[in-house]
């Protein structure tokens, strides 16, 4: 959840420094999606996949199993490792 918080603060600066449609924002709305999805909040997981892939749609594919239902009241949150973070290859400071 504090994972969360931080990409949220990284969406509202993009957003400001209207950044929204980068592929830094990509990345971006794609961990935002993945920590909800791993909340089990998929109604969130699955909007912030939208916009990810309204940026990228062949970037983002390798992630699709967020935009598919869950069978039987289970969770498919155990498909997100730990490690499987999405890094940032543009500059911090291009933002300030």
């Amino acid at each position: 959840e504090e994972a969360l918080e931080l990409y949220l603060d990284v969406e509202q600066i993009l957003i400001r420094a209207n950044r929204s449609d980068s592929s830094t924002a990509m990345k971006v709305y794609l961990n935002i999606s993945r920590a909800y999805y791993g909340m089990e909040e998929l109604d969130k997981a699955q909007e912030y996949f939208q916009l990810a892939s309204a940026i990228d749609e062949s970037e983002v594919s390798q992630f699709a199993y967020i935009m598919t239902p869950v069978d039987r009241g289970g969770t498919r949150a155990a498909e997100i490792r730990e490690a499987d973070v999405i890094y940032m290859e543009e500059e911090a400071g291009e933002y300030q």
